[in-house]
């Protein structure tokens, strides 16, 4: 069983900023000019336990960016590292 709380789901008719600003552990939502027409570019800070066995334990802080275009479009992750 883990203690780790389920996600709160925002509602389907929240803008995407206002569901990173919303979400628990997002700070420092940053939205920029995007480069991409029909996309939406941000930049936020995610704090996260080092151990998710052990959610209360140390944090530490991800800076992440998201290009954005749409709730019904696919999601793809990519990491540098």
């Amino acid at each position: 069983v883990s203690s780790v709380p389920d996600p709160v789901i925002p509602p389907v008719n929240v803008d995407i900023k206002d569901a990173l600003i919303a979400t628990k552990g997002i700070t420092s939502v940053n939205e920029q000019a995007s480069s991409i027409e029909g996309t939406r570019f941000f930049s936020f800070v995610l704090s996260q336990p080092v151990d998710h066995n052990a959610p209360n334990g140390t944090q530490f802080s991800q800076r992440l960016t998201l290009l954005y275009r749409a709730k019904s479009a696919p999601m793809v992750l990519a990491t540098t590292g």
